[in-house]
């Protein structure tokens, strides 16, 4: 590539190397990485789950219906020990030149989540019958979490799993996570099915006690909505039309939480909605506002501010691995500090490439570059990493500052497009970090 430098003169400020934070990084313990936090009366049926329901798990994760390109770039991602060890996912990180990330379950691994098969990316709710030994394994799962991210603990941003079809359990895992260093909450698609809603009274205890630890609440767009069934996964349009249509039903996170006034009610509540693609901000908040406009609304049940307000106060957007053309529009529009980057770490479709050659060019650089060339510099720094600190408080942005310094991508770096050629790692392993048309492609 291109390693021509900017223009620019000898401004500390802005030549300093690039503070990139990903939104959107996942992990996969396996049963043999957890079952030392499992409490030992419940080590025999957690050894029934591991022996029982993970083949199961992986051999239903098998029948996605991916291409074969993908499946390559997961194979080669899969070699990756990042998935559950956090210093092969720092040394990871720092190849890729990004200080810290956002941390999901699910890292495409096969390894599903401890006592519940549903919980994809966080938003499953079990069955009634399952919860008590679902709320085992989110308990479990925040303890390891919280050992993994104390591995250089600045850069990190774990996000607890909390039993949300019960308030007091809810609070209690929510203060035991924040205490211990857990800096989110990873928080379900309203509207599951046992769950509580924003617009329960109870939960404004939770929404509170998140507002005052600093706890961002954190939705991965992906999941399925509720008792929605697209048929066989190997199905390519029934696989097909599950993404567009829990794309849509994530968004409905954003739009409970403002419209039954959880941020008017609590202003340091904090919300991000992670991998969406396309830039639809001005079209979210043009639907809310014009809602709250309406006339058939009643004018005391308004909220003192427009939609819009606190959207622009309390909700970030996370496009995780931001095309080219998605910053130039979050910045046309005057977004840049709505939006975040994202690697999607280790999943395939992300940034991140499995090499073991250390003279192969890190894939990511490579996207950071053909995604940010040529534009303004500080809306670069703010949609690659200076957001989160707004979006996530309990960051220190000094500690990662000094990381960046040591890792961070240079400015010149990304000063001039990219040559793409040659590189097999874009057009055989299902990467959509280069895309060109529309949201997916």
């Amino acid at each position: 590539m291109s390693t021509g430098r900017l223009d620019v003169t000898a401004n500390t400020a802005i030549e300093a190397p690039l503070m990139v934070f990903s939104a959107d990084t996942h992990v996969g313990p396996a049963p043999e990485h957890l079952r030392s936090y499992c409490p030992a009366k419940h080590r025999g049926s957690f050894d029934e789950f591991a022996s029982q329901y993970v083949p199961m798990y992986k051999e239903m994760f098998e029948m996605r219906a991916f291409s074969d390109e993908y499946w390559e770039g997961r194979r080669r991602n899969d070699r990756t020990a990042g998935h559950h060890d956090p210093h092969a996912r720092l040394r990871d990180m720092d190849r890729d030149g990004v200080a810290g990330g956002v941390i999901f379950h699910d890292s495409l691994n096969g390894q599903p989540f401890p006592f519940d098969l549903t919980n994809s990316l966080g938003n499953g709710i079990p069955l009634p019958e399952a919860r008590e030994m679902a709320a085992v394994g989110r308990a479990m799962y925040n303890r390891w979490l919280a050992d993994f991210c104390s591995v250089e603990s600045e850069r990190n941003v774990g996000l607890a799993q909390l039993p949300f079809w019960d308030l007091e359990a809810t609070i209690k895992e929510l203060e035991w996570s924040a205490e211990h260093g857990l800096a989110g909450v990873n928080f379900p698609s309203p509207g599951q099915p046992g769950m509580l809603q924003p617009g329960d009274a109870g939960i404004d205890r939770f929404f509170a006690a998140c507002a005052s630890l600093d706890m961002t609440l954190a939705t991965h767009i992906g999941a399925l909505p509720p008792q929605e069934e697209y048929g066989d996964p190997s199905g390519e349009g029934n696989f097909h039309f599950g993404l567009l249509d829990s794309g849509e039903w994530g968004m409905r996170t954003v739009y409970q939480l403002v419209i039954l006034g959880a941020f008017e009610r609590h202003p340091n509540l904090k919300l991000v909605l992670t991998e969406v693609p396309g830039v639809f901000w001005n079209e979210m908040c043009l639907k809310m506002d014009s809602l709250h406009r309406t006339p058939i609304r009643r004018q005391e049940h308004k909220l003192p501010k427009l939609p819009s307000e606190y959207a622009a106060a309390n909700v970030w957007m996370g496009n995780s691995f931001q095309s080219r053309q998605e910053a130039v529009a979050a910045i046309e529009i005057g977004k840049e500090d709505r939006f975040l980057w994202g690697s999607d770490y280790p999943h395939a479709e992300g940034t991140f490439i499995y090499s073991d050659d250390p003279d192969e060019y890190p894939r990511t650089r490579l996207s950071l570059a053909n995604t940010y060339h040529d534009l303004p510099i500080e809306a670069v720094r703010r949609l690659v990493g200076a957001n989160a600190f707004d979006a996530y408080p309990r960051l220190d942005r000094a500690a990662l500052g000094k990381v960046a310094d040591r890792i961070g991508v240079p400015v010149s770096e990304i000063a001039t497009t990219p040559d793409l050629g040659g590189r097999s790692d874009i057009s055989s392993t299902g990467t959509l970090a280069f895309r060109r048309e529309g949201p997916w492609s």
